[in-house]
C-alpha cells in the first residue's frame, strides 16, 4: 500500500516531458529512403517493447523514449537507480537480441546505457 501511495505520489509530481511529434522527424532522408522499412522497424520495436516484463518496459521507455534522467525514472517508478539501471540493461538486452538483424545497426550499452 506505501509504496502504491509512493508511486502515484511520484508520478503526481513529476515534471511533465515534452515528447516531439512524430511528423517532425517524418520528413528526413532517413525516412524518406524507404518508409516501409522504417514503419516496419518501428512496429517490429513496439512489438518486442510490449513482450518486455513490465519493469523492464518501463526503465526503457522512460530513460530511451521520454530521455529521463536515470534518478527520475526512478524516482516515478518508486525504485533505487541501480534496480532501475538493472532493469534498464536487461530490458536493452532483451530488445537486442529480439530485433538483432531486423534492425541494422542498433547495439545496446549493455551495462543501462543508451542504444547507439
Amino acid at each position: 500500500m506505501y509504496r502504491l501511495a509512493r508511486q502515484q505520489l511520484a508520478r503526481r509530481n513529476a515534471v511533465p516531458v515534452q515528447m516531439d511529434s512524430l511528423e517532425q522527424h517524418h520528413d528526413t532522408e532517413e525516412h524518406t529512403a524507404d518508409p516501409g522499412r522504417d514503419l516496419d522497424q518501428k512496429l517490429d520495436l513496439l512489438a518486442a517493447l510490449r513482450r518486455l516484463p513490465t519493469r523492464q518496459r518501463e526503465a526503457v521507455v522512460l530513460t530511451e523514449v521520454c530521455d529521463l534522467d536515470q534518478s527520475t525514472a526512478a524516482e516515478i517508478l518508486g525504485i533505487s537507480v541501480s534496480a532501475l539501471k538493472t532493469h534498464k540493461a536487461r530490458g536493452l538486452r532483451t530488445l537486442y537480441e529480439r530485433l538483432a538483424g531486423r534492425m541494422a545497426g542498433a547495439r545496446p550499452d549493455l551495462d543501462g546505457g543508451n542504444l547507439t
